[in-house]
């Protein structure tokens, strides 16, 4: 009891002292984020604000929407957390972010900075392919492009295409009516070359496929033969 008393009445408290810890430095959407506070020679009930700080984390980055908030601390101790959203975006990057405290309101003066939490987009964008004839009309002899535009599709990935429907055989081209692309930064084509064989008007339209799915399909390109040429006749009268 005299120890107590002693120490209650001739303890004098040395200046407050703050420190705000986050319980990782690294963290994926979707993920809560606990910080420490720790107030040193605070009195309890003390009211401090967190302020989130960041040149790229907003608000619509948290679940509640919040980029401040204020808490108290009790033992010279006080938390708070902050829960990502996954929102779903793509391509955003690595997000940092930081917080600050200050004493009493946002006004306040800052009495500690944390370290940065960096945030990693999770988010997977979905597949898609699109493929597109470069022209839709096409003269026997000439050379047809198809564009391959993706997203969501790693560099890489292999893909097929094929014939999908149309009047057209292999024997109309010079190239084959089939094969496989590669997609790289999102892209890829191929091209059909249409023999001078052809005669008769030509249809067709080409297909993407992963060998049991169709995955995209392409308009139909008409193909004509040459323009027929009639002779011309040209009479010829003695003494003109």
């Amino acid at each position: 009891m005299f120890v107590e008393s002693f120490a209650r009445d001739f303890y004098t408290p040395g200046d407050p002292t703050y420190s705000v810890t986050p319980d990782a430095t690294e963290a994926n959407e979707g993920a809560t984020v606990n910080f420490a506070f720790q107030a040193d020679n605070v009195r309890d009930g003390a009211l401090f604000t967190w302020e989130v700080v960041s040149e790229k984390v907003s608000a619509q980055d948290f679940d509640d929407g919040a980029m401040a908030g204020a808490f108290s601390v009790a033992n010279w101790a006080g938390s708070f957390t902050r829960t990502l959203k996954n929102d779903l975006s793509f391509e955003e990057g690595p997000e940092p972010f930081s917080v600050r405290v200050h004493s009493g309101s946002i006004l306040g003066p800052v009495v500690a900075t944390s370290t940065a939490v960096m945030v990693f987009d999770t988010s997977v964008e979905p597949e898609s392919y699109q493929v597109a004839p470069s022209a839709l009309i096409l003269r026997s002899g000439g050379t047809v492009t198809f564009d391959v535009v993706t997203s969501g599709v790693p560099s890489g990935r292999q893909v097929q295409w094929q014939k999908l429907s149309g009047t057209a055989v292999a024997g109309d081209f010079v190239t084959p009516l089939s094969g496989v692309v590669e997609i790289q930064n999102r892209r890829a084509s191929f091209s059909l070359t249409v023999a001078d064989t052809v005669t008769a008007l030509r249809t067709l339209a080409v297909c993407l496929t992963d060998g049991a799915n169709v995955l995209a399909e392409s308009l139909s390109i008409a193909i004509y033969p040459p323009p027929s040429i009639t002779p011309k006749t040209v009479s010829v009268y003695e003494g003109v």
